[in-house]
């Protein structure tokens, strides 16, 4: 893997297999460490920052996990290459902001990605397409166990591990489903729906996580504590969850069919002749026309072989303005990046395969 071709594809993770693919994107689980002795990332200076990333960067690029990857140091990509990196879901907000002594290390195919000195000095990621919540969290936690022989985490009998972040104590473990759910949305069933999910404890987030707003109908469920369950407890309580708000989302797919065809038809539509035709095209837009066709695809309204839900995916990630300025090799003005998207979805769409 290269940083300079990393924009060429997509991660694997987008590959519209597992189960529930049609409204489940993706399952992730994060896990939180911190290394034993040392400060947390926020109360670190600038030394101690670097002894923590020299603990880390090899043992973690040298793991038979990472064969293939990508290694680098965050804090001396471009400001290009680190939106690049968060538009992929690879790192945070927080850390594309520069600060001394960042690393990314991710494996081929993106499902496994760890970052260094970010809130926490380890966070390991791994993303898995649809829901596959439990296939996620075994690798996990094999590749933490790996991690352990060589590294020592800060761990109590009484609070588990510790983290920066007094949520993340216990088992450090983040367990989230992104979700598509337009016919929710359009049948304006969401917000009681979500309501719901916030009240037995549950986060709700938007595309990006934590401090985001949903796009393109997208949403992100995941537990919000970690301290006084087990791994396996949060594992089964957001799935559990999950499958409720499914469960809500198709029936809403069967009542739009039976009372709003046409209109759906028509929506439908007029997405894909936007998106097939236009010259320009917003982000917001496009994420909006891609969710609409997207599920105009999951209801057998469009069937194409050129028009797939995995180029969809390709194209939800690949019309960013990182990926659009990385395509064009150079910084793009808000009306190039418009007509470039255009360009962008149009070669997408006009391939064969994907």
């Amino acid at each position: 893997m290269n940083i300079e071709t990393l924009h060429e594809n997509v991660g694997k993770w987008l590959s519209d297999s597992g189960s529930e693919s049609g409204t489940v994107l993706s399952s992730r689980v994060r896990i939180a460490r911190n290394i034993e002795k040392n400060p947390f990332c926020h109360w670190a200076n600038e030394k101690q920052r670097e002894k923590i990333y020299q603990l880390l960067f090899d043992p973690v690029k040298s793991s038979n996990y990472f064969a293939g990857g990508l290694a680098v140091r965050v804090d001396e990509l471009s400001k290009l290459d680190r939106l690049l990196l968060v538009e992929r879901y690879l790192i945070s907000l927080a850390h594309s902001r520069g600060m001394k002594f960042t690393a990314l290390v991710v494996s081929e195919g993106e499902i496994i990605s760890t970052m260094i000195n970010e809130e926490d000095h380890l966070r390991l990621q791994v993303l898995h397409s649809g829901f596959q919540l439990p296939e996620a969290f075994e690798l996990a936690m094999e590749i933490d166990k790996d991690f352990q022989r060589k590294i020592k985490f800060a761990f109590t009998r009484e609070f588990g591990y510790l983290t920066a972040c007094p949520t993340n104590v216990g088992t450090g473990l983040r367990a989230s489903i992104m979700l598509h759910l337009p016919a929710l949305v359009f049948d304006r069933q969401i917000s009681s729906i979500l309501q719901a999910v916030s009240k037995l404890g549950l986060a709700v987030r938007g595309t990006f996580g934590e401090g985001t707003q949903s796009i393109g109908n997208i949403f992100q469920i995941s537990n919000q504590v970690t301290l006084g369950k087990s791994e396996e407890e949060i594992i089964v309580d957001v799935e559990k969850m999950v499958k409720e708000v499914i469960g809500h989302e198709h029936k809403s797919r069967e009542k739009l069919m039976k009372n709003n065809r046409l209109r759906l038809e028509d929506r439908v539509g007029r997405a894909y002749g936007i998106l097939t035709n236009a010259r320009m095209l917003s982000s917001r837009e496009t994420i909006e026309l891609l969710s609409t066709l997207k599920l105009g695809i999951d209801l057998g309204i469009i069937r194409s072989k050129t028009i797939t839900a995995v180029k969809i995916n390709a194209s939800r990630i690949q019309t960013q303005p990182a990926h659009l300025q990385k395509f064009e090799g150079r910084e793009l003005n808000h009306l190039e990046r418009d007509i470039c998207r255009a360009k962008v979805i149009k070669k997408i769409f006009s391939k064969r395969r994907g």
